[in-house]
């Protein structure tokens, strides 16, 4: 069971259009061809560095009435978790609560397939009431193809109120040509922003206060050939010359040595402070004056540095030159990328590569200090210094597993080479935290295997508890219940508290190891302390009442479950934690499939599936198979049919390994359903089942299982041979793990095996062994799907009077009790029994009233109820009433009379 996932830490600075410059020339023709293309779903400004693409369209979004909102990328965006959370929330500094079912998405266990975002992003946009527009500027710094293809998804099935801009050097790999030829698409291009003549003269003009001569005006229109960057350096360097036209005569005729040219005529203008300042400050791609202060160190060996970074700051915002502000309070800034460009290749030509380095180790240990920690390796790794980058992600690895955001220290080790990743015992633990959280475990063990072969022992030892954690989790799934709650209950002991990302999921595999061990009800108790101490109804709440409900499905508690999954429910919907909620979807569904409510499980099998992508450890593809196994048992094969497909189509995306050959189980097990054991025995012959070991917990569908299924339903002497053997064998592995829904399906099974061999005593004492094994909970589901030769069998054990009340209920649900021969059916006696009785009331006492009223015989108070089955008070009371009610009675005593002659209680319950 995950968490809900904290928000991706985002740099605000990004979602800030730029400030519209105050000698910026208005472009009309170009306005009113973008006011044009608002009809369009797409406006593309596609042009090389330095045209004024981004203030055409701030100037553009400042003038309009149309709510508008930015998003700057850079590289670090071609990342689809960060690209969509920037694109996300800038929808949503317009519209706040918006795009809520692509955000639960975005914070999934596993992010979902790129169709599956695209199709929520674009349902969430096309129920915002307004419509809008979104720039993403500089999309030229994408190449995820996985981005490209979320934009395309999106642009083809265009939600109506969003108008999209895309500012970009290079045409993005997008079916542009198609959009064109449907009028979907606005352009504006090189061509189109390319300074005239008269523009040229009226920039000039404005830069300047003056005019400038015709000549001198047409000759700079031909250098630079309309660019309008080109122009303003021109200008800048131009400013303190009274030589103008003998200069612009000199310029080079090609752009690419105008630059340079005319930078180093700006730089040579500049105070030798200010040049230093310019040129230290190039490696940065955003900077206030603090990380400028920590960068730009006064008397260093290249640079002197002395005025500080407030000052240079104010002096840039006054220089007119190249500098964008980031933010609304003047705090944050960077430099034009094609000036920033000029800068850095004029840094390396003036200082050696030691001193560049010492710039960015510089820049790292700022961002590090603020806890800007990719951007603290994005520095570390431009100076080449790989050990520095990875002790960098040492010191800060459990903080993204503190948040939740495992994807975000999987990036981390993707940007370290592999062989460092590979001698550091840290980042080894690290990349098996990202394999346990990808749900890949047998990966794992040769990971910890190798940590352990490393020289080193103190670096070992530092990390012990996590390599104890990791064991024990991996045992866990193994099966080996009393190891892994040796090694889990070692590991949390050392644990630091401050590590909750990695204590977290410890608990909970502590707890359920406890079961297995054959210690669940002590460990029930000792959580529930720690569930009643716990002061704040948070995560760590939910989590404590989840291995509750975990340990009650494996032992078989049904009804507790079922209402300690209503109490996490509620918690959840509080706490508005969509993953929890899915979660106890899936949980409702089991175990009133369990109970053979099919329409009650279908429905939360059906809402656990349309948010499948919120599941994990498994779930997801459970939830898909009591979806199906409650459509068959519904007598609906057609919505069987279609579901399975959709579950195979799932599990071919998903990058688990096990999904696909789980899926494929399922299937096997719906043929039999329907009747189809060729092809049963067709999947049975061609797979192997190495896949499947371990536990099984209290899935709906255990391969293994259904390999037995087949076997069985085969009836051949040396099939029925193999199962009989098989069923032993996993008899004995979940009787040693204590989990009860296993046995139970396995007992049942083993009872079939009996009867087609015609040895009807053994199958009656499985059967009965069964039967005794399921009471408690009141399963039904796992007798009926066996069909009517485990009706026959049941109707021998309620002939020698066994469980007559329960198995009645079972018989019910056959459909086929009332058919039944005199013979066959109960005696009177049994008629008399609780069930059948308070069924005869008008309004029959639910599960839950039944148990409250054997509550109310014991003489417990309703407080004392209450934190017997994790419900208020309050309810407790509203349960009462209504057992008052239905027993037409008016206080306890009443209705426990009442009760007893009816038959509903006995002085023996």
């Amino acid at each position: 069971m995950t968490d809900e996932k904290t928000s991706i830490p985002l740099l605000r600075t990004k979602l800030h259009r730029p400030r519209v410059v105050r000698n910026h020339l208005h472009r009309q023709h170009l306005l009113d061809r973008l006011d044009q293309s608002l009809q369009r779903p797409l406006m593309l400004v596609s042009a090389p560095a330095g045209y004024g693409k981004s203030t055409l369209l701030a100037c553009w979004l400042e003038a309009s009435d149309i709510p508008s909102a930015w998003v700057s990328l850079d590289k670090n965006d071609n990342d689809m978790h960060l690209f969509l959370a920037y694109f996300l929330d800038a929808v949503q500094t317009l519209f706040p609560g918006a795009a809520q079912n692509t955000e639960t998405l975005l914070n999934a266990p596993k992010l979902p397939p790129m169709t599956v975002l695209a199709h929520s992003l674009i349902n969430d946009i096309d129920q915002i009431d307004h419509s809008f527009i979104l720039v993403l500027d500089d999309y030229h710094a994408i190449s995820d193809k996985t981005v490209h293809g979320l934009i395309t998804e999106l642009l083809q099935q265009s939600p109506a109120p969003l108008h999209l801009v895309l500012s970009s050097r290079v045409d993005p790999p997008f079916p542009l040509a198609r959009f064109r030829a449907r009028g979907q698409m606005g352009e504006i291009r090189i061509r189109d922003l390319r300074f005239s003549s008269e523009e040229t003269g009226a920039f000039l003009e404005q830069l300047i206060g003056e005019p400038v001569e015709g000549i001198t005006t047409a000759l700079l229109e031909e250098r630079t050939e309309g660019w309008v960057t080109g122009l303003r350096l021109a200008m800048l360097s131009l400013r303190h010359r009274s030589d103008m036209d003998h200069m612009v005569r000199n310029l080079p005729v090609e752009n690419r040595y105008i630059t340079d040219y005319l930078l180093a005529e700006v730089l040579s203008n500049q105070p030798e402070e200010i040049q230093d300042y310019l040129l230290s400050t190039a490696i940065l791609d955003r900077f206030c004056a603090p990380l400028c202060d920590t960068v730009c160190v006064p008397d260093s060996r290249s640079f002197e540095c002395k005025m500080g970074g407030r000052p240079f700051l104010k002096w840039l915002e006054k220089s007119d030159l190249f500098v964008i502000p980031l933010d609304e309070h003047g705090r944050w800034f960077r430099y034009h990328h094609l000036f920033q460009k000029l800068l850095l290749r004029r840094l390396k030509n003036r200082v050696n590569r030691n001193d560049i380095s010492a710039l960015y180790m510089r820049a790292s240990r700022w961002f590090a200090e603020n806890n800007l920690i990719d951007e603290a390796l994005q520095y570390t790794l431009a100076t080449g210094d790989v050990s520095a980058a990875a002790q960098l992600v040492e010191q800060n690895r459990h903080t993204p597993l503190n948040e939740d955001k495992w994807y975000v220290l999987e990036k981390w080790l993707d940007q370290l080479p592999d062989d460092i990743v590979q001698q550091r015992p840290e980042l080894l633990l690290a990349k098996a935290w990202v394999l346990n959280f990808q749900f890949e475990m047998r990966a794992i063990p040769p990971l910890l295997d190798a940590i352990e072969t490393l020289p080193g022992k103190e670096s070992k030892e530092f990390s012990r508890e996590e390599i104890d954690l990791l064991k024990g989790i991996f045992l866990f799934w193994e099966g080996q219940g009393e190891r892994a709650m040796e090694l889990l209950g070692r590991a949390l002991e050392r644990i630091p508290a401050a590590n909750i990302g990695v204590r977290n999921g410890a608990e909970i595999y502590f707890a359920v190891s406890g079961q297995i061990a054959g210690q669940g009800k002590t460990t029930v108790q000792t959580y529930r302390r720690k569930f009643y101490n716990e002061t704040s109804e948070g995560t760590r709440k939910i989590r404590l009442l989840g291995s509750i409900v975990f340990i009650h499905l494996l032992s078989g508690e049904l009804v507790k479950a079922d209402e300690a999954v209503r109490h996490i429910k509620d918690m959840a919907t509080r706490a508005g934690n969509a993953h929890i909620e899915v979660w106890t979807s899936y949980l409702q569904g089991n175990v009133h499939y369990q109970w053979n409510n099919l329409e009650t499980a279908r429905h939360h099998f059906s809402r656990a599936v349309e948010n499948r992508f919120l599941l994990d450890a498994n779930a997801d593809t459970d939830s898909y198979a009591g979806l199906i196994f409650s459509y068959q048992a519904m007598q609906q094969s057609d919505k069987a049919n279609e579901t399975m497909e959709r579950m195979l189509e799932f599990a071919q995306e998903s990058k688990n390994p096990i999904c696909l050959p789980f899926a494929r189980s399922v299937q096997a097990r719906l043929w039999l359903l329907q009747g189809d054991l060729e092809s049963a025995v067709r999947w049975l012959e061609t797979t192997d089942f190495s896949f499947d070991t371990g536990t099984t917990l209290f899935w709906l569908e255990v391969p293994r299982i259904t390999r037995c299924r087949v076997l069985v339903a085969q009836e051949s002497e040396t099939s029925l041979r193999e199962a009989t053997e098989k069923l032993r064998e996993h008899l004995q592995f979940n009787q040693a793990a204590h989990n009860t829904p296993q046995m139970l399906e396995i007992l049942l099974l083993q009872t079939m095996a009996c009867q087609k061999q015609s040895q009807t005593d053994e199958a009656l004492a499985f059967l009965e062994h069964a039967v005794t094994l399921a009471l408690p909970g009141g399963y039904i589901r796992p007798f009926v799907n066996l069909g009517k030769r485990i009706a026959d069998l049941l109707t021998h054990l309620l002939q020698r009077g066994k469980a007559v009340d329960y198995i009645g209920r079972i018989m019910a649900a056959f459909d086929a009790y009332e058919s039944f021969g005199e013979r066959d059916k109960p005696s009177p006696q049994s008629e008399q029994q609780p069930w059948i009785r308070n069924h005869a009331l008008d309004k029959p006492l639910t599960n839950r009233e039944l148990e409250i009223l054997s509550f109310l015989e014991q003489g417990l108070q309703n407080k004392e109820i209450a934190d017997r089955i994790f419900i208020s008070p309050e309810t407790v009371k509203k349960h009462t009433s209504n057992i008052y009610r239905k027993l037409d009675s008016h206080n306890r005593q009443q209705a426990l009379v009442k009760a007893y002659r009816l038959g509903i209680l006995t002085h023996n319950t």
